[in-house]
């Protein structure tokens, strides 16, 4: 075994555990524990079969919990990048879903939704304002549609091709840059 590697013993008796969801369920634990006033009860690591297992068992209910993650969005900035069809303003398959996510994260907050619009290179300039402010107005309508939150206000805006995050010279990355991008910015 090379050194700084650790070789886990998955015998069929113990279920694998992704690394990834044991961070962020650490992660979680830890943000309840530094938000709460509720300590946590027994907080012990077992091993069993050369695995380590973290047990925490916290006197509140998962709710609390949840809410507790829900609102850190009023303390940072959150994003999400929206995407659409060419030379359109009528969202690709799954977008909304990216939508109704962004506002579960923000809408009991207090602050400023900005949202932008943004095209690819293809056609006029006059054309690509046109185009991401369509894109921007959909998204809008979307929020308030929704239920947008009574304290948050609305910043929007049509860039075109400004900002590309793509490379304009490939088909991917005119996809990329089809797209209106929707900030939260706290108060």
């Amino acid at each position: 075994m090379q050194q700084g590697y650790e070789m886990l013993d998955y015998s069929p008796e113990v279920p694998k555990r992704s690394n990834k969801y044991v961070i962020i369920a650490v992660a979680l634990l830890l943000i309840a524990s530094t938000t709460s006033n509720t300590p946590p009860q027994q907080m012990t690591t077992e091993t069993t079969s050369g695995n380590n297992i973290l047990n925490v068992q916290y006197n509140q209910q998962p709710q609390a919990l949840s809410n507790e993650v829900t609102n850190l969005a009023n303390v940072a900035p959150t994003t999400q990048t929206i995407h659409f069809g060419m030379d359109s303003a009528i969202l690709l398959h799954g977008e909304v879903a990216k939508v109704e996510y962004f506002l579960t994260m923000v809408k009991d907050g207090k602050g400023t939704v900005s949202i932008n619009g943004y095209t690819d290179n293809l056609g006029s300039q006059a054309h690509g304002i046109i185009i991401s402010e369509q894109r921007a107005s959909k998204i809008e309508s979307l929020l308030k549609q929704l239920g947008l939150g009574q304290q948050l206000s609305l910043a929007i805006k049509g860039n075109a091709e400004e900002n590309p995050i793509g490379d304009n010279s490939t088909a991917d990355g005119r996809a990329l840059n089809r797209r209106v991008e929707i900030t939260f910015v706290p108060q």
